[in-house]
């Protein structure tokens, strides 16, 4: 099993406003993480995603389950399988100071990983958990910016 525990500070465009409701929509988050190929609502908080994965040279499309707990802002958890592999991450955000335009957040994931892998790879699975994560926020601020744009 390798654990993943990943923090970080960003400064996000739009107000909390903005941010919180985009972190309560399991649609539109679902845009932002990086392979999906396809989205099934399951309930208003609630969702699966078909996510292309690649991993030691085999690529399959495995199920995610994407849930929002709590608000303002929300929680978000998601968990699946597939390769081999188990994997849940939990990911929460405290959101700090706004000057209108922007918001600044601090942001805290932690999950595990489950399968033959993590007794070889635990270097490569938390460095493509953090890439996976880092590209998560690089389209979470575009769809910010594009909701923000909207507004304006």
């Amino acid at each position: 099993m390798t654990r993943l525990h990943l923090q970080g500070q960003e400064t996000l465009p739009g107000a909390p406003a903005l941010l919180t409701a985009l972190l309560s929509d399991p649609e539109a988050l679902a845009r932002c993480v990086p392979g999906v190929r396809r989205t099934e609502e399951l309930g208003p908080q609630q969702a699966k995603l078909w996510v292309n994965v690649v991993w030691q040279g085999r690529e399959a499309v495995i199920p995610l389950e994407l849930q929002v707990t709590g608000h303002d802002p929300p929680a978000l958890r998601l968990s699946g399988q597939g390769l081999g592999h188990r994997a849940t991450l939990g990911f929460s955000v405290r959101l700090g100071n706004s000057d209108g335009p922007h918001t600044h957040c601090e942001w805290k994931a932690e999950g595990q990983v489950t399968g033959p892998a993590t007794l070889l790879s635990r270097r490569a699975i938390q460095a493509g958990a953090e890439q996976l994560i880092r590209r998560t926020i690089r389209n979470l601020r575009s769809e910010l910016e594009q909701r923000a744009g909207l507004l304006a």
